[in-house]
């Protein structure tokens, strides 16, 4: 045998051994996708959504009163209807059904004398807008809706410039979007004519042409061999500019198409960009505006949804701006420390787990970061064990982060490094909210506590933005240390705490709180003990 020939062998053996490989690493990245569909069974459906439509949407929402599926295409003689476009936010996850906020903003048309008013729930988890403006345009147009709401969230570009935006958390979450194209937008579905088929198409080894154009992320040829986040963007991918370049012009859009078809459009949005895109556009029948998001209890769901107050708030806020009025939105509810010196008592009834009570309701609950990355109730707690809350100043004890100590309190201290120059503020001893209770406060001064729980919790130190930027942080409390990190330097630094040792109280999902009583009312902490429970007045308003 020839040399020559002898070399070419060797070069297609490690042709065949490096290929092998790669199927190795294709098949172990298979492996680790969550949730694929099943090779057969039955294929969901859904009323007044045809299958197709279902295949280019992937998922739809139904199980609440207020969907759009309960309802007849045919709109009733005198009847207004309004269809609320987005995505969890907009279904109403981690809230009872009847308490999303189009069910009550169904309710607030009913209480101002607006009986004939029907408001329909488009909404569906984890959509973005390219989702729902398919499912307004497949499905909605047929209702004859007299007004479009869109918002709170799904205006998300990572959930719009690709087929499947979960980070292969739902494998079978593959869904079609919308791409530029000329001076429009071109609709490109999924390939594969049921859930398993799509699921095969879209994570085939050698992916195909569509997905290799047109899907932001990386094929999965290349997404097998290196973690994901080393692709900014998919090397094949048909747009140069960035994902906020791409996706706001495909919503301008797809916004100027569906302000033509339809009465009236409502934009709200949590995020200020996103409102200004839209009123940017000076269409007469688009109506765009900041949706309040309070971030204190008792506005948010334990994995960072909406909760009913938050919930009827947005509600009053889109009937204002239905109605015209000028600066829209209802009364924010305020918490406050309780009165000095606060008393815990003992009585003989025993609570069913540790809860916050207002009004004889359970309002809301103590929870910790679980295992899965969710959030889990907390059931029982050592009453001798000291609970420290963690707070900003002028922030309530109830959105305080919550951390268990050993032992006596002893004074705390926080360390600031900044680029040139370091500081430690002596924060002095926690002081107990009561004298034989369980529950201690520690202020930060000139900072803000913010926790995260959307799939994983994240507690985070805003201190004020006039002051010198924070490099690291020490915060020494109770024999232990909690550090912080910002890079580039910032005033938000993230704290890194132990997470299933790490607590917070959260709005419960199933408790609407009554407004308009005189006077200042009480939230108590309430938790079992052997013989009965205690109850703590922790905050009020």
């Amino acid at each position: 045998m020839s040399r020559a020939r002898r070399v070419l062998l060797a070069l297609a053996a490690l042709a065949v051994i490096g290929l092998g490989a790669h199927f190795v690493a294709y098949l172990l990245y298979l492996a680790r996708l969550r949730n694929p569909p099943p090779l057969s069974g039955p294929v969901p459906s859904f009323r007044h959504v045809d299958p197709e439509t279902l295949g280019a949407l992937g998922w739809v929402g139904a199980d609440r009163s207020s969907a759009f599926g309960r309802f007849e295409l045919e709109k009733p003689d005198g009847v207004e209807r309004i269809g609320c476009f987005g995505d969890s936010f907009t279904w109403g996850d981690e809230a009872a059904d009847g308490l999303d906020y189009p069910a009550l903003l169904d309710r607030e048309f009913a209480q101002a004398g607006r009986p004939e008013v029907e408001v329909l729930n488009f909404g569906s988890n984890w959509y973005g807008f390219h989702q729902s403006y398919l499912l307004w345009e497949s499905v909605g147009t047929r209702f004859d809706l007299d007004a479009v709401v869109l918002g709170p969230s799904s205006f998300q570009e990572d959930r719009d410039t690709t087929f499947n935006h979960t980070g292969d958390f739902e494998a079978g979450a593959i869904h079609a979007r919308y791409v530029l194209d000329g001076d429009g937008v071109r609709r490109i579905d999924v390939l594969g004519e049921t859930p398993y088929r799509r699921y095969r198409r879209y994570y085939a080894y050698w992916t195909p042409a569509t997905y290799r154009r047109f899907d932001r992320r990386a094929p999965v040829f290349l997404r097998c061999l290196f973690p994901e986040s080393r692709f900014s963007r998919n090397p094949f991918y048909y747009f140069d500019g960035a994902i906020e370049e791409e996706a706001h012009e495909t919503y301008r859009r797809l916004l100027r198409r569906m302000a033509a078809r339809e009465r009236r459009v409502v934009l709200v949005h949590h995020r200020p960009e996103i409102v200004e895109l839209a009123g940017a556009l000076g269409l007469p029948n688009l109506l765009a505006a900041v949706a309040p998001r309070p971030l204190h209890f008792p506005y948010v769901a334990p994995r960072g949804h909406g909760s009913p107050a938050a919930n009827r708030l947005l509600a009053r806020q889109v009937l204002g701006l239905l109605a015209g009025e000028p600066e829209p939105g209802g009364t924010v509810l305020r918490t406050t420390d309780p009165p000095e010196p606060a008393i815990a008592s003992r009585v003989a009834s025993a609570a069913p787990g540790i809860l916050v009570e207002a009004g004889g309701k359970e309002v809301g609950h103590l929870y910790r970061m679980g295992s899965g990355g969710f959030p889990e109730r907390v059931e029982t707690w050592d009453p001798t064990r000291t609970l420290l809350a963690i707070r900003g100043e002028g922030q309530s004890v109830l959105d305080g982060l919550f951390v268990p100590l050993e032992g006596d309190l002893e004074p705390a201290s926080l360390r600031l490094r900044h680029p040139d120059s370091e500081e430690v503020i002596p924060l002095g001893t926690p002081k107990r909210l009561a004298d034989d209770g369980p529950i201690a406060v520690l202020t930060l001064p000139g900072a803000t506590v913010a926790l995260h729980t959307h799939l994983g919790l994240k507690a985070y130190l805003d201190f004020p933005t006039t002051g010198p930027p924070i490099a690291s942080l020490e915060l020494r409390v109770g024999g232990a240390t909690h550090v912080g990190r910002s890079e580039p330097p910032s005033h938000w630094v993230p704290l890194e705490v132990p997470l299933t040792e790490t607590l917070f109280l959260r709005a419960a999902g199933d408790v609407l709180l009554e407004e308009g009583a005189a006077g200042p009312r009480t939230f108590d902490l309430v938790w079992p003990i052997p013989d009965g429970e205690v109850r703590l007045p922790i905050a009020r308003w």
